[in-house]
């Protein structure tokens, strides 16, 4: 059997209290030796995605420290991103380019959905990169480690935060075309996106990754008075 993942066996050392989530059982053996010899450790073994994790929680914080799985990377961000979950902190390890996604600034060719949910969510930095050769075997990508620290409120104000989201995402659905063909993904005519951007004070030749989350939010703002 597979020995226990370094990183659980590392946080169990630190004494802190840790709920492994973990999905495949292979590795069940050696989790299994490694409870006996730290008490302050639980594993669970279940679709992190899908299971409760207020069941172990509760109300009380807690911090989310992980190696993603990169197949699911932002599914999993995302979910914790969106949930109720009274977490203060992700550290986690992703691939390269998915981290450069988070942590971009408006303007790169990074910047997209990504980096406005999470940027919207959380205030996320990366802290250090990790070489292939750090893996057995060596994938061929390259990893970062990222924080996320959540956010208390918004650094936006919005009336509808799904409307702000699906102006987001109609506005990278086609990032190579300027905004005010791409907005009108969401349904709006010709002239009605033209008479929304000039509300909002924003060019309509301009390309949605030049957006700040600022304007994203005047966007979603002025949507009812036009």
């Amino acid at each position: 059997p597979p020995p226990p993942p370094p990183l659980t066996r590392y946080l169990a050392n630190t004494g802190a209290k840790v709920t492994a989530i973990e999905l495949d059982k292979t590795f069940k053996p050696a989790l299994d030796d490694l409870k006996k010899k730290h008490g302050n450790l639980e594993v669970l073994y279940e679709d992190i995605l899908s299971f409760d994790v207020k069941s172990v929680t509760g109300q009380h914080s807690f911090k989310v420290v992980a190696n993603l799985p990169y197949y699911i990377t932002t599914p999993i961000i995302m979910h914790f991103l969106e949930s109720d979950l009274p977490y203060d902190k992700l550290v986690v390890m992703v691939q390269n380019e998915v981290a450069q996604r988070i942590i971009s600034p408006p303007g790169g060719k990074a910047y997209g959905i990504l980096s406005v949910a999470v940027q919207y969510k959380a205030v996320p930095r990366m802290v250090m990169t990790v070489g292939s050769q750090a893996f057995l075997p060596p994938p061929e990508v390259g990893s970062a480690v990222i924080v996320c620290d959540k956010r208390s409120c918004p650094p936006v104000k919005v009336s509808d935060e799904r409307r702000f989201f699906a102006i987001v995402r109609a506005a990278f659905s086609q990032r190579r075309k300027i905004i005010a063909n791409s907005l009108k993904n969401i349904g709006t005519t010709a002239e009605q996106t033209s008479a929304w951007l000039a509300l909002a004070d924003i060019d309509e030749k301009r390309r949605a990754e030049t957006l700040s989350l600022e304007e994203f939010a005047k966007l979603e703002n002025t949507w009812e008075k036009w």
